[in-house]
């Protein structure tokens, strides 16, 4: 004889994740707003390249000011700057609504992330359009 088992399974919403609110949270914590804050002050991807694993470390907000040239993949980008190029990791909600392409001179701002099998690239939290040509 096959006994017949319901399970009853309860909905509830899940809280929004609580944050780390006691000593030092305040400086460490970045809101979309301070993203947008941000100011380029020279950061260059050949100084991002040769200090990448003390940006990662420290988990650092990098600010980049360049061009986006090439889409590798559906988040991936090729970025260049004057001193050379580096892989950016750019959702669709981080671009601004005005069109980016390779002649926007943007500031792309995120964290740096390297990985073992894909090696360095930048996570972008937000893109800045700065000029066009």
């Amino acid at each position: 004889m096959a006994t017949a088992v319901t399970v009853l399974c309860l909905v509830f919403p899940s809280p929004t994740p609580a944050d780390y609110e006691g000593s030092g949270s305040a400086e460490h914590r970045v809101t979309r707003q301070k993203w947008e804050d941000l100011q380029w002050v020279g950061d260059s991807v050949a100084s991002v390249k040769e200090n990448a694993s003390v940006y990662e470390r420290l988990h650092r907000p990098i600010v980049l000011r360049g061009r986006i040239v090439e889409q590798l993949g559906p988040d991936r980008y090729q970025f260049e700057d004057t001193s050379g190029s580096i892989r950016i990791d750019a959702d669709p909600g981080v671009f601004p609504s005005a069109k980016v392409d390779e002649n926007t001179l943007v500031d792309v701002i995120g964290n740096v992330d390297v990985e073992y099998v894909e090696g360095m690239e930048l996570d972008v939290a937000y893109i800045r359009v700065v000029s066009r040509q």
